[in-house]
């Protein structure tokens, strides 16, 4: 009994940690955003489009792989911040095109708020789950390459009702993530509170990144 308590005690340690790096991470992604909406960033990256994305992608790989790799909680805390920082910049685009349109700091608004209500949700439903949702990743792998598929695919096509339909999917898919993430926090399969709050952070953004497509798109 003494070392069931033991172990619960250390998984709801880990999972406040988590929780509290996930919400320190917030303020260098909002930091890089309104410095990137002030300094007009997106206008570099609509001008160098290839090379800001490739860059982007090296960078981010490199920032999870460091995270990932070392037991210093200092690098990995710097590491998440910086990615964190990094993503507020890749979100100038967006942010510009939906601040560009009416009403748009309110959609801003309510995209970040719908984001927030759906990760409590989900984090709630998250612990009370008791079963392993491991298997359950395998699915989300595979809706989630399927998302990448079709987006790639409607570069090419650019159809509205097909760019709502993804961004729709991928609100649930990196809801099912959170679910995922959190659960494997409770259970213990994730012991770095860092490397969990890095994941749940990218469930996060993306659900954020969508809710901006689905209320601030102009069709």
């Amino acid at each position: 009994m003494y070392g069931e308590n033991v172990i619960a005690g250390t998984k709801n340690e880990v999972l406040k940690k988590t929780f509290f790096y996930l919400a320190l991470s917030m303020i260098p992604t909002v930091i890089a955003a309104m410095l990137g909406v002030n300094m007009h960033f997106e206008l570099v990256m609509a001008a160098h489009p290839i090379m800001t994305v490739i860059a982007f992608l090296a960078v981010s790989f490199g920032l999870t792989y460091l995270i990932s790799a070392t037991e210093n909680y200092a690098i990995s805390l710097l590491g998440l911040f910086t990615f964190a920082f990094l993503w507020g910049l890749f979100l100038t685009g967006s942010l510009a095109y939906v601040l560009s349109g009416p009403n748009g700091a309110q959609v801003i608004t309510l995209a970040a708020g719908g984001t927030g209500v759906i990760l409590v949700a989900m984090s709630i439903l998250a612990t009370t789950i008791k079963r392993d949702l491991s298997r359950f990743g395998q699915f989300l792998f595979i809706g989630l390459l399927l998302v990448i598929v079709a987006s790639l695919v409607n570069i090419f096509f650019a159809v509205p009702a097909v760019s709502l339909a993804i961004s729709a999917l991928c609100i649930l898919i990196f809801s099912g993530y959170i679910v995922y993430d959190v659960n494997k926090v409770v259970r213990g399969g994730e012991t770095n509170p860092v490397r969990a709050a890095l994941q749940i952070y990218m469930d996060v953004i993306n659900i954020f990144i969508s809710l901006l497509n689905i209320l601030g798109g102009r069709r």
